[in-house]
């Protein structure tokens, strides 16, 4: 269920009805980006809407191992009328999706490779990321925000996507990940910085 807390870690941006659920027509899409859980970086849930685009839900937490944020992303994923679920499978994933998996929750995404003509769906659960599939994940999400295809509601969000940038060697990263700051809060885990930009990426690619 949901408990209305300023505290909380979950926002919501949708109406529930009645008896405290998420209504039964809303059909939800949710993406993940996965930290170590040590304080440095933020694991995210970025829930949105299939049919409006409208982001609906959002869960970001610095402070959860992999393995412990599988199941409360699972749960959020149930709660959300059974939401289909894609994550970065790099770094800290690879011991997320087992878990996943372990959990025997089905509606997630499956990596596909070319084969030709034809695409194949793998047995690899997640997506991967590279330096060219990023920029055309980042570079689909920026057009389908312009577009207003995608309607992005958390703040923090939006400000990540602010700090996205073309690098010297022509690759997308976000600034601080890149900058010169030695402290704990940016130099760990350069893949998790901007996390709910990612999250929210890989939910409309899926």
């Amino acid at each position: 269920g949901f408990e209305y807390r300023d505290s909380g870690m979950c926002r919501l941006w949708m109406n529930l009805d009645v008896n405290g659920k998420v209504p039964t027509n809303i059909n939800v899409t949710v993406g993940s980006d996965i930290a170590m859980g040590t304080g440095g970086a933020d694991s995210t849930l970025m829930a949105f809407n299939d049919e409006t685009g409208e982001q609906v839900a959002e869960i970001a937490t610095a402070y959860m191992p992999p393995p412990e944020f599988a199941h409360l992303a699972v749960a959020f994923c149930r709660w959300l009328n059974d939401a289909y679920l894609i994550w970065e499978s790099n770094g800290p994933g690879a011991l997320f999706g087992p878990r996943v998996l372990d959990m025997g929750y089905g509606k997630i995404f499956w990596r596909t490779q070319e084969a030709g003509l034809v695409l194949k769906v793998t047995t690899v659960p997640g997506w991967h990321s590279s330096a060219d599939q990023k920029m055309v994940l980042l570079g689909e999400l920026r057009r389908a925000m312009t577009q207003r295809e995608v309607h992005i509601r958390s703040k923090e969000c939006l400000a990540e996507c602010r700090e996205y940038i073309y690098t010297a060697s022509g690759r997308v990263e976000f600034a601080r990940a890149v900058g010169d700051r030695k402290d704990e809060d940016y130099s760990s885990s350069k893949q998790n910085h901007g996390a709910r930009v990612m999250g929210a990426a890989l939910a409309w690619k899926a």
